[in-house]
């Protein structure tokens, strides 16, 4: 088996076998056993009139502080403009000697070692969304060859596909094992780019926000989940739960059920009922009259249309966050 052959299966059996957190940082390692560097930078962006904002991309031997460095000077990066007009075609470079036009920019590359670089991104017209791998060597003298070169060219749209399968990989582990079929579910960014999202998912958010682009967060959504990350929304049409990760955003919704109009304390009672607490120990637990939960019951059965208490659990479980 040829050296490329290892390495792409190398990656896809990264892919199912290593967890998500982890999976950029392994893939990395095993490129970097046939093709050394030093520092790394692997993630996705938008352009815009300055140039490319990065949504917190997975860096490698790399200071967080060379993407606030970047902020200011980004709009002089001839390499990010280059490599989004040539998508999948890797640029071998010596970065000071692209940056003369700019001593900021040439300073930059010295200080945080991005010197030599194997440079190659992918820009989607279509959703705006940049998808880019670098890799550095930190000496002038260190250049990487044409061989080298057109490795990594080969290697590229194989690390952004298994990023993708361990990307879905959990997403499954985050849909409800026993009810799948009620939720579907959605990858972003951090930026509220979405990297991948099923049919379901962005009919769900088309109809809860009409006008929502098809490959963004809805700005209404991506504001509340900003301000708590956690927390699921309760939309007048779905409901949509948020699962933040260092580098990206899971998301699942389902439609909205009768369940979800309960108050907390009726919900509270619900609950415990439904793992099969009688009345009066509910009451005991919650320090109210068993009277009022027997109040508080008929009007959740009322509310949700359920007979009986089976009915209510089964309604719980479908419904459970």
């Amino acid at each position: 088996m040829d050296e490329v052959n290892a390495l792409v299966l190398a990656l896809y059996q990264r892919a199912r076998e290593v967890p998500l957190e982890q999976f950029q940082g392994e893939a990395l390692l095993a490129i970097k056993a046939s093709l050394p560097f030093d520092v790394a930078r692997w993630g996705t962006g938008r352009f815009d009139a300055q140039g490319l904002v990065f949504h917190t991309p997975f860096l490698y031997n790399d200071s967080p502080d060379s993407l606030l460095d970047y902020t200011p000077i980004r709009d002089r990066d001839w390499v990010a403009f280059h490599c989004a007009s040539r998508p999948g075609v890797t640029l071998n470079c010596y970065l000071p000697d692209l940056s003369r036009h700019s001593p900021e920019l040439t300073a930059y590359a010295h200080r945080y070692r991005h010197e030599q670089g194997l440079v190659t991104g992918y820009h989607n017209p279509a959703t705006g969304i940049t998808a880019s791998v670098s890799l550095y060597r930190a000496y002038e003298h260190s250049s990487f060859t044409e061989g080298e070169r057109q490795l990594m060219q080969t290697l590229f749209p194989h690390l952004l596909e298994a990023l993708r399968i361990c990307q879905r990989l959990e997403v499954e582990r985050i849909r409800l094992v026993d009810d799948s079929n009620r939720w579907s579910v959605a990858v972003s960014d951090l930026g509220g780019a979405i990297c991948f999202a099923e049919e379901n998912f962005l009919a769900a958010m088309q109809k809860e926000w009409p006008g929502a682009l098809p490959h963004t967060i809805p700005f209404e959504l991506f504001r509340i989940i900003q301000a708590a990350p956690h927390r699921p929304t309760y939309g007048k049409h779905i409901v949509v739960v948020p699962f933040p990760t260092k580098s990206l955003i899971f998301l699942k919704s389902r439609p909205r059920e009768p369940i979800d109009n309960l108050t907390a304390r009726e919900r509270e009672i619900a609950e415990l009922v439904a793992a099969g607490l009688t009345h009066k120990e509910v009451a005991k637990t919650l320090n109210i009259a068993p009277s009022t939960v027997n109040n508080h019951l008929r009007a959740i059965h009322e509310r949700v249309g359920a007979h009986n208490n089976a009915e209510l659990a089964t309604q719980l479980r479908y419904a459970r966050i």
